[in-house]
């Protein structure tokens, strides 16, 4: 049996540890975690021919070992999170692959660790600034996005409420991370909002900037100077385009922060 504390390797009679002195034995198979390599059997008892089937374990099964065999340690009693027993044999897990829901404690208190509820003080800089990205995003939705011969035009009738559901969307995919910090559904969800407002942004102001330079007086046929534009950009779509893109740039940045904390 290999110690947890130094990693020494010990005869499976030894109580405790030969190199450290730490103590071995059920407390520290207890507190290994492995993971079935495939589906295998579980057994009542140790002698699995003489034992009742119980079923079988699925194969990625997490489970921590109780005991060993008396005189077999190729013999073990698992359990796992919902505390379903089982004898099988040592060769059918893997190594060591302690899931970061769990803490430390006793063997015998060991349970998984049930998430904070959420609250303002651990929801983050980042999703914040995303969030208030996207709110300047449905603000601009309804903001002056062109001016055509002096008359502002709103953003609600060049394809504003698209961006208006896009900044929705946003939210929402904020506030599935916020109820669900452990998961980056909600994250992929707001950055794929933003990038594709980013998207609409652009081809809209292209798409103003042609019927600009198309209606587009030269002031020096009429003895003048300069020119003349009866269409333009008015600054709801500009707010709209600023605000897509730094929120997208924040959500790639939150996704990398989110998925390196989640896999370590």
């Amino acid at each position: 049996m290999n110690c947890q504390s130094c990693g020494t390797a010990n005869p499976v009679e030894s109580k405790f540890c030969g190199n450290c002195g730490s103590k071995l034995g059920e407390q520290q198979a207890n507190d290994t975690f492995l993971r079935v390599v495939q589906r295998t059997t579980r057994w009542s008892h140790p002698d699995m021919k003489e034992g009742v089937n119980l079923g079988d374990f699925a194969a990625g099964t997490q489970v921590r070992i109780l005991e060993e065999a008396p005189g077999n340690p190729n013999l073990v009693k698992v359990t796992t999170e919902d505390d379903i027993d089982g004898w099988i044999s040592r060769a059918s897990l893997t190594n060591d692959s302690r899931p970061k829901r769990y803490r430390q404690h006793t063997a015998e208190a060991e349970r998984p660790i049930a998430h904070q509820a959420p609250s303002i003080e651990n929801l983050g800089l980042l999703p914040i600034s995303i969030g208030v990205c996207a709110g300047l995003m449905v603000l601009g939705s309804f903001s002056p996005w062109a001016k055509v011969y002096g008359r502002e035009i709103a953003g609600m009738s060049e394809g504003g409420i698209l961006v208006l559901i896009l900044g929705l969307v946003a939210l929402g995919g904020l506030w599935l991370r916020y109820q669900n910090p452990d998961k980056v559904t909600g994250v992929w969800t707001a950055a794929g909002s933003l990038v594709v407002a980013t998207i609409f942004a652009i081809y809209k102001i292209n798409q103003i900037e042609n019927a600009g330079k198309s209606t587009r007086v030269d002031l020096r046929d009429f003895g003048g100077s300069g020119s003349l534009k009866f269409v333009g950009i008015e600054w709801g779509l500009s707010l709209v385009l600023l605000a897509a893109i730094v929120g997208a740039v924040l959500a790639v940045i939150l996704l990398i922060k989110d998925n390196n904390r989640i896999n370590n």
